[in-house]
């Protein structure tokens, strides 16, 4: 007579011809005795989920639960912080269904304190991975929050010694005191002392903004005082500011022809049935580019005259888009053996960026923390959450 089935492992599998066969994949195996612990131990690590739906929770017992407490902390502010999530969702019912009910998942205020105590952690990782740096180059700008407060950006960038450009972001510093030239030195050489790295600063990119000239003058100062390496020549105004008036005086002349170009793309755009119609049209006309849709300018955001008019090129004049990829990094990394001073100079003055782009990056980063339902947030985890998300990608391998 057969025997029962009595074992959980049975609502996985079935036995043909005197062997047990996986239900949810081609898995075999011999049974020694009746024994069914190699079928358990196949199915809680091939098929978890299917235990979980089936409502057994073998897997989430507390004494073999696959989270531990130590690192538990350290995954949810992975979470919280890559993902924009309010402290709040933790304590959510909806996010605590995930998790076995034994297991107990840490308050919005433990995770806070998760999150500043893997600032103060990820950031000393960074000072020690500065300290092997010869020189750094520095962006920085100051932005306003939704909740009116004043904040300093700034951002770090070198060459490593395999040629590759880093940028991170190095702190976000909340400015209670006007943004004189003078107030944001302070904050400056506050944060280049923090981090070690006053006497390796190359140069400073900012905006045209007139307190920055004032700023760049005490900073020679400090340096002149402590025998730094920084001087007032070498700071470089963010040449995305600089084109753009240059081309906003330029596009002037040509406004008459611009101007018919929007009043095209606009009509175009606004309505889906002439959107769908100039598809078809251009398909007709086997124009590669014709599941590209029209941009509109804004006058505000950089480029977007140049993208309006190039999208209608590529449109109309069936313009593909030009390849130039050159890694002027990779040619100097298979050539540094042959100039070697200069390569150290190169290695310095590649890594100088050219705008304050990454400083903008920052604080779209900063605005999507400090959103208008988390006016709230202070200062010191608004910088560690910003400052976080940049280190984690920085230091992911």
């Amino acid at each position: 007579m057969q025997s029962k089935k009595r074992s959980w492992v049975w609502d996985h599998f079935e036995k043909v011809d005197g062997v047990a066969k996986c239900k949810h994949c081609s898995y075999v195996c011999k049974m020694i005795d009746g024994s069914t612990t190699n079928l358990g131990r196949h199915t809680k690590s091939k098929h978890l989920w299917k235990i979980h739906n089936a409502g057994q929770g073998l897997i989430l017992h507390p004494k073999k639960h696959q989270f531990k407490p130590e690192n538990i902390c350290e995954k949810l502010v992975r979470y919280i912080v890559s993902g924009y999530h309010a402290f709040k969702s933790v304590e959510k019912k909806e996010f605590k269904d995930l998790f076995d009910s034994s297991y107990e998942i840490p308050s919005a205020d433990t995770i806070q304190r998760c999150v500043l105590n893997s600032f103060v952690s990820y950031k000393q990782k960074l000072k020690d991975i500065l300290k092997l740096q010869r020189r750094i180059s520095i962006s920085m700008d100051c932005w306003t929050s939704q909740n009116n407060k004043q904040y300093l950006g700034i951002t770090a960038h070198w060459i490593d010694r395999k040629w590759v450009a880093q940028s991170v972001f190095l702190d976000l510093i909340k400015t209670n005191l006007s943004h004189t030239g003078n107030n944001l030195a302070k904050h400056v050489i506050t944060v280049f002392d923090d981090f070690g790295i006053s006497k390796k600063i190359l140069s400073i990119t900012t905006d045209n903004a007139s307190n920055n000239e004032t700023m760049i003058q005490s900073l020679q100062l400090w340096a002149e005082h402590n025998n730094n390496l920084f001087k007032a020549e070498n700071h470089y105004r963010c040449m995305g500011h600089v084109l753009n008036l240059c081309c906003n005086a330029a596009l002037s002349s040509l406004e008459p022809l611009i101007c018919n170009v929007r009043t095209i793309c606009k009509t175009i755009k606004k309505s889906p049935e002439r959107t769908r119609k100039m598809e078809e049209h251009l398909r007709g006309l086997d124009n590669p580019m014709a599941s590209l849709s029209c941009i509109v300018d804004v006058k505000t955001r950089w480029n977007s005259t140049h993208d309006m008019v190039h999208r209608a090129t590529q449109l109309y004049f069936k313009l593909s888009r030009a390849d130039y990829k050159t890694n002027v990094l990779n040619w100097w990394k298979e050539n540094q053996t042959c100039f070697p001073n200069l390569a150290l100079m190169t290695q310095d003055y590649l890594a100088i960026p050219a705008t304050s782009v990454p400083c903008e990056r920052l604080f779209s980063v900063a605005g999507t923390v400090c959103h208008r339902r988390r006016t709230r947030l202070d200062g010191i985890t608004l910088q560690a959450c910003v400052c976080l998300k940049s280190w984690f990608r920085f230091f992911s391998p």
